[in-house]
């Protein structure tokens, strides 16, 4: 595909598939990888979150340069509407159901009371920063971290996208990527307010708007694409993703590196080899409804693992086939009887 043909597309068909994959990965990683961990691939499903992170960048981004592109200018007014609509009415939807849950279920619990005392961070979509992990801890609604940090992009990004120059945005971008791992690296424990703002960056959301920018620039197009514009390049990606996954210490800046080359392998190729898995109608309409899925994804595995308890069924390929089946059946649901009325609404603002 040249450049042109690249610029002119009016949707990334493949972008469902791979959102299918990553809505698989983390359902595999809460329903199945427990019972399974014997081998190391198993226990990486939680990177069906990055990968949702990178394609995020990447998609966010190359809409606001083609908008910037051919209307010359980025209407936040509208992007912002566009994005609330999308995201807002599920999300709290989602979370005032986990609310009457805690109060009915869980009222007196540690574990309750904690979501209670947490509900601030989670409606203001910063639960990244203020709700910290601890291994072996039970964190009712933790998954939000996720999507905390995908709203801080969408609140920051598109505003600077319009403001600076990317001869200045993207150099200063890279910065920040290397002086994040670096701080990881190092392990530096600080309270210093710039330094916990590096930390909870989301690295892979960075390396999709670079990606973003490298593929709209004309130069950055044609230096890349002989690497990943052959159809044969979304398989060598794919598996060169899935092999660095499977191997204990490989540097995550690789494997965020990977990702982001089999997303561009696949928007620039006309016919990549990967396509029949990604573009086909199953992995397509998972890819839709991933994010209603990924909303009500614990929701569904809790429910499955008190039944099979109950049952006492000790059997985790059931557990996992039947978590995946109920949070399709509640995406599908969710997408087609509330979430649609929303979307509806962002042709006015397109």
């Amino acid at each position: 595909m040249n450049y042109t043909n690249y610029l002119n597309q009016k949707r990334y068909l493949c972008l469902d598939g791979l959102r299918c994959l990553s809505i698989l990965a983390v359902i595999w990683h809460h329903a199945g990888y427990p019972y399974w961990d014997h081998i190391y691939l198993a226990s990486q499903g939680f990177h069906g979150v990055t990968l949702f992170f990178v394609i995020s960048g990447f998609l966010i981004t190359s809409l606001l340069l083609k908008e910037k592109r051919t209307k010359g200018k980025i209407d936040l007014k509208k992007f912002y509407i566009r994005r609330t609509l999308r995201i807002f009415p599920l999300y709290y939807c989602v979370l005032l159901i986990y609310i009457l849950l805690v109060l009915v279920l869980e009222p007196d619990t540690p574990t309750g009371t904690a979501f209670l005392d947490n509900l601030k961070y989670f409606a203001t979509y910063t639960s990244n920063v203020f709700v910290p992990f601890v291994a072996g801890d039970r964190i009712i609604f933790f998954f939000a971290w996720s999507l905390a940090a995908e709203e801080q992009f969408y609140l920051i990004w598109p505003t600077i996208e319009r403001m600076i120059a990317p001869v200045i945005s993207i150099p200063l971008l890279i910065l920040i990527i290397i002086a994040s791992i670096l701080l990881h690296y190092t392990g530096v424990d600080s309270d210093n307010l710039y330094l916990r703002a590096l930390d909870i960056i989301a690295i892979p959301i960075c390396i999709g708007v670079v990606l973003a920018h490298t593929l709209a620039n004309k130069k950055g197009y044609q230096f890349v694409s002989p690497l990943i514009a052959r159809p044969e390049s979304s398989l060598i990606f794919l598996i060169a993703m899935l092999t660095s996954l499977a191997i204990k210490g490989v540097p995550l800046i690789l494997v965020y590196i990977f990702m982001a080359l089999l997303i561009a392998s696949c928007v620039t190729s006309p016919r990549p080899i990967v396509r029949p898995l990604l573009e086909n109608s199953f992995a397509r309409k998972i890819g839709q409804i991933s994010y209603g899925m990924y909303l009500l994804h614990m929701l569904a595995y809790n429910f499955v693992a008190k039944v099979v308890t109950y049952l006492n069924i000790d059997y985790w390929l059931i557990t996992f086939l039947a978590t995946m089946v109920l949070t399709a059946l509640l995406g599908l649901s969710s997408f087609h009887l509330f979430e649609q009325h929303f979307l509806k609404l962002k042709s006015n603002f397109s």
